[in-house]
């Protein structure tokens, strides 16, 4: 009941914080009429052990400006295969972001995660709305409810990796740093591209949970274009992962992703309406449905202040492999511009 009561307590001081500002159009960096997609990586439990790409909006953070971003994901995890693995538990994931307008064509950005793992609250209510419509409950009420438990099997090692409640709680993760160069001169072009290179820097102090101990490099492209009151983006991006395993999964060191959004919002509008899809390819190499990609949908809202805050809010939902990612998740984030 406390854990309940604090998250509860969280929602509604985070949304009561946003909610004070009034309600007024606002330019949102470069192009007052476009905020572009959420910027959140893979919500896979095994992607999450690694550097996700950092798909980034096509523009920068105008020269001189600063721009302050915090995120976060709540996701309920079940993935269940008897005899060979099981995960469950919930999470709640903090992105701090900074970034800086270094010249009128390139920006650097830092970031880091800061993130809650617990039994979570929501077992129940899952279990009763599969309950509700018929759907099964894939192994959900062989288990207690609200409970933390990693357990994988590995067959070809003959291995079980086994985390229970100790290995929960609050992890800081590792520092990446960005670099992002605006390819178009026009600024009120309505083609816009960027290409951004990252960074992962290990600076955790605990490998649990955040086992990627190496250097990891990514380089993404960002493409957007606007037909008014539509605002359509495509991103592609690579990792190379310095690590060759992470909890005993063997990595594949080359990741692709792509991300495909639509944005409406129109003109002097201070409302945004987001939908947008994103692809990740396997992680772990040889393991069932952690070798698969991931297809992660989500639909979404900003709205913008009149002193220079943007509030969002997403719903994700896993598509076509529904053992590798999320049931559900939700984001949050608020943007700020100095």
């Amino acid at each position: 009941m406390g854990q309940r009561i604090k998250s509860c307590l969280k929602i509604f001081v985070f949304i009561t914080f946003v909610m004070y500002f009034q309600t007024e159009p606002v330019a949102f960096a470069q192009n007052e009429q476009t905020s572009g997609f959420f910027s959140m990586q893979s919500q896979s439990p095994i992607q999450q052990l690694c550097m996700g790409i950092q798909h980034h909006p096509p523009w920068i953070v105008p020269k001189g400006q600063w721009a302050f971003q915090i995120h976060n994901n709540w996701g309920n995890m079940w993935l269940y295969k008897q005899d060979l693995y099981r995960i469950d538990g919930e999470y709640h994931e903090n992105v701090f972001r900074v970034a800086h307008g270094v010249t009128r064509r390139l920006e650097v950005m830092a970031q880091i995660p800061v993130r809650n793992i617990s039994g979570g609250i929501i077992d129940v209510l899952s279990e009763r709305f599969h309950d509700t419509f018929g759907y099964t409950q894939a192994g959900r009420d062989k288990y207690p409810c609200n409970k933390f438990a990693i357990e994988i099997y590995f067959p070809e090692k003959d291995t079980t990796v086994t985390l229970g409640s100790s290995a929960a709680g609050w992890k800081i993760g590792n520092l990446i740093l960005s670099t992002t160069y605006d390819l178009i001169k026009n600024r009120n072009s309505k083609f816009n591209a960027v290409i951004t290179g990252n960074i992962k820097l290990p600076t955790v102090t605990t490998k649990q949970l955040y086992c990627s101990q190496k250097i990891d490099l990514g380089l993404t492209l960002g493409l957007g274009y606007s037909i008014s009151p539509l605002h359509l983006y495509y991103n592609a991006g690579f990792l190379y992962y310095g690590e060759k395993e992470v909890m005993c999964f063997e990595l594949r060191r080359w990741h692709l992703s792509s991300l495909i959004a639509f944005e409406y919002r129109r003109s002097g509008s201070n409302h945004s309406w987001i939908f947008q899809g994103l692809m990740e390819s396997g992680v772990a190499k040889y393991y069932n449905e952690f070798d698969k990609p991931t297809f992660e949908i989500v639909a979404g809202y900003k709205h913008y202040y009149k002193s220079g805050w943007t509030f969002g809010v997403g719903i994700l939902e896993n598509a076509f492999y529904y053992d590798n990612s999320p049931d559900v998740a939700f984001h949050l984030e608020l943007t700020r511009f100095l």
